[in-house]
């Protein structure tokens, strides 16, 4: 082995370079998209979903929702209220089979 000091100056080829930048990607074989290209424009449009999701089913519906008529309800999701104003899940109400 042989060891030679130096006054602290790196030769220019050791001088670290800097990198490029990285972007990560998956391609999924059965369907050829960038399955973390498809997962980032899902979490920047995350606010835009949850924010759809938040609003109850009266708001979603342009006409006035009829406690007393299930054929103004729409299409309610099992675990929202349900729309006759029992303050039980759909599922545990009006949306038993």
């Amino acid at each position: 082995m042989r060891l030679q000091l130096s006054d602290g100056e790196m030769p220019e080829e050791l001088a670290p370079h800097p990198l490029p930048e990285m972007h990560a990607q998956h391609i999924n074989p059965a369907t050829g998209e960038d399955e973390f290209e498809l997962a980032e424009a899902a979490l920047s449009n995350e606010q835009n979903l949850l924010a759809a999701r938040a609003e109850p089913v009266r708001s979603r519906k342009s006409a006035e929702v009829d406690p007393d008529d299930p054929s103004t309800w729409g299409k309610v999701a099992r675990n929202d209220k349900c729309p006759c104003g029992s303050g039980k899940k759909y599922k545990h109400c009006h949306g038993r089979h």
